[in-house]
Formats: C-alpha cells, structure tokens, sequence
C-alpha cells in the first residue's frame, strides 16, 4: 500500500453490534460517505445519536460539503452529534473496537487497501458474531466527580 489510509468504526456497545470503513483518506468526504451508510443500517429511525471524538471533519459540515443540500440536510436531521470532552479519552468506547481491529489484522504490513478493507471486514464479522459488547461501568457520576462538578 505505501502509505497510510483512514479506518473509520462504529460501535453499538450495548448490542455488540459493530461496522467499520476503510477509506484512502479520512476527509469530511469520506466521513459523510461512512455516516451516510450508518444511516443505512437504521432506516427507521429519527434520529441516531453519535459520540465521537472533536476532529474537525465530524460534524454537519462534512455533510454539506459532500452532498447536495436536501441529502445533507437528511443526514443533519439525522444525526445527533455528543462530542467526547477533549482530554477525555476514557469515554471512547469505539477506541476499544480499533484495538480489536489493530489485534486481529494490523499487526503487519499490508500490501493493497483492497487486502486491508478485506480484513477488516472479517475482523469486524467475527465482533459482530461474537457479539462482543462493551460493559461500561464508567456512570455520569463517576465523571462529574472526576471532572469536579457536582449533580445538581
């Protein structure tokens, strides 16, 4: 390959249910394409809410700069965006799906992205088959306290 690319994963951490995309680059573009397939899997639903993390591309905007207006302005009333707090890694659960991703099939060097997004999807299929959920113990309470600020 001779070269980075970008993986971009998703997580249900209750369901175990889990997607991921691997994109030769990690632009708005490629974020509002990996969004859009979301929305896919949850045709009925109003809104789907997503925690991630502050990087400039994940937001609406991406959407607006990859689609015409009425798709971007769908997938805007779609999603419901909760950003990470910065400094605050310990609330990014999909990070434990890239390890699993990073354990089962990035551990060496990988010829072409087509071998790459190959892998990945089988990783990902066996999670999912697996079902293997994230068991959050981390309460809101637990992050006022850390963060300083009481319960009101």
């Amino acid at each position: 390959m001779n070269g980075t690319c970008a993986l971009l994963p998703a997580s249900e951490p209750l369901t175990g249910r889990r997607s991921a995309d691997v994109r030769e680059t990690g632009t708005g573009k490629d974020y509002a394409c990996f969004t859009d397939k979301l929305s896919d899997y949850y045709p009925s639903a109003e809104k789907l809410g997503v925690v991630q993390d502050n990087l400039n591309t994940h937001s609406a905007g991406s959407f607006h700069s990859a689609s015409d207006s009425e798709k971007a302005s769908e997938l805007t009333r779609k999603f419901g965006f909760h950003h990470t707090p910065i400094r605050a890694g310990w609330l990014n659960m999909v990070g434990i799906e890239i390890s699993a991703i990073a354990t089962g099939c990035l551990h060496r060097r990988i010829p072409d992205i087509e071998t790459l997004r190959r892998e990945v999807r089988i990783c990902v299929g066996e999670r999912n088959q697996q079902k293997a959920a994230v068991q959050w113990r981390f309460t809101e309470n637990d992050a006022r306290k850390k963060n300083g600020k009481t319960l009101s």
